[in-house]
């Protein structure tokens, strides 16, 4: 049997676009990590004293709220872009 491939300019035009978002996500993700590297150093400083151990957990925990409540999320009305400023 002979399988033939499939891919049409549309599944090559997903993937390019998957790929670019991907790139984007990192790139942004770096730039925050640069931004903040003070702040994120201090606050696994402190977390690393006995009665603040339980820092570790929060950002785990939000994510967790936040994609249990994600169809909730959706459903909120998005804002305009740049409607703060002729408001």
């Amino acid at each position: 049997m002979h399988s033939e491939s499939t891919s049409s300019p549309l599944d090559a035009a997903r993937v390019k676009q998957s790929v670019t978002l991907l790139l984007l996500f990192a790139a942004a993700l770096a730039l925050l990590g640069y931004i903040f590297f003070d702040g994120l150093a201090y606050m696994v400083q402190i977390w690393e004293r006995d009665e603040y151990s339980h820092g570790y957990m929060i950002p785990m925990v939000a994510l967790f709220l936040v994609w249990q409540k994600q169809a909730r999320l959706l459903t909120y009305p998005q804002p305009a872009v740049g409607g703060q400023y002729f408001s």
